[in-house]
């Protein structure tokens, strides 16, 4: 949908909202872009419409206090370089205060819009960035307060899975059983360890799924919400198959058709040395 006509601007003033005026410049710039692309022409007229607001969202912080589009014309905004044309796009040339001046071709129309929506974009990025960096804060913020902010390494808490499985396994600790704690520290060991050295997608996969049950058992402390069973089967399957490559590659081997005789599989491995063989993954 292409912005509504400046006549309508001007009896509803219906730009003070900076959310519509947005919405409305957005929608043409994917348009036109599009066009572009397919070799399609946008009327000059459509030019005529959008140049308008796309000026007073990128140079007016109050949205409101323009609601006479021609008065937007009286003066070049700062910022606003030489070499662009500033012509009022429904009444001429910005210098010439007849009415009846002759209106912009659509040359001046779309070196004025190619500005503006550049200028747009601009805008945008920079909302974006600030909009992620809110979320990164926010993301720190619920972290369940692990460790002060001086203390904090964004980049490790936000992006280091098995760090922040870490602390918060740390943070519930108290909250349930030892064997309950010991499987699922023996998995982030296990998912860091296989994250750094063999770097696969399905490890991340789990990781992210362990880190959800942890999230949810420590909103409500349920039992119920962490499903023991499949993290426990996955360090015994990956144990077992680690120790046993382990110990057939050893000439002392005290395996027998594939059962070790003494240790059960949890005692035969350090979890800083799991082998790259962990093929469970």
């Amino acid at each position: 949908m292409i912005c509504s006509d400046i006549q309508q601007w001007e009896t509803e003033g219906n730009i003070s909202d900076a959310e519509i005026l947005r919405s409305k410049i957005l929608s043409f710039v994917e348009t036109e872009e599009s066009a572009r692309e397919s070799s399609k022409e946008i009327l000059v007229k459509e030019y005529r419409k959008i140049i308008p607001p796309m000026l007073i969202y990128c140079f007016f912080e109050d949205k409101s206090k323009n609601k006479k589009a021609r008065g937007l014309w009286t003066q070049r905004p700062q910022g606003w370089p030489s070499n662009v044309p500033f012509d009022d796009p429904n009444n001429g040339h910005e210098k010439n205060e007849s009415k009846k001046a002759e209106k912009p071709k659509k040359d001046t129309l779309i070196q004025m819009y190619n500005f503006l929506k550049q200028k747009f974009k601009d805008k945008e990025s920079g909302q974006y960035q600030d909009n992620v960096t809110f979320q990164e804060q926010t993301y720190q913020e619920q972290t369940y307060q692990l460790v002060s902010q001086k203390e904090i390494n964004p980049v490790n808490i936000l992006w280091d899975s098995s760090e922040r499985l870490d602390k918060k396994l740390t943070t519930i600790k108290d909250t349930m059983s030892d064997t309950v704690y010991e499987t699922l520290e023996k998995c982030i060991k296990l998912f860091a360890f296989c994250h750094k050295h063999m770097n696969k997608a399905s490890v991340m996969k789990l990781a992210s799924d362990l880190e959800y049950e942890i999230d949810c058992y420590y909103h409500s402390k349920q039992d119920s919400e962490i499903n023991i069973e499949r993290w426990s089967n996955i360090t015994n399957n990956v144990l077992v198959e680690s120790s046993f490559a382990q110990q057939q590659n050893s000439p002392d081997s005290s395996y027998q058709n594939g059962v070790h005789e003494t240790l059960p599989p949890q005692q035969l491995v350090n979890y800083q040395e799991i082998p790259n063989h962990a093929s469970y993954f």
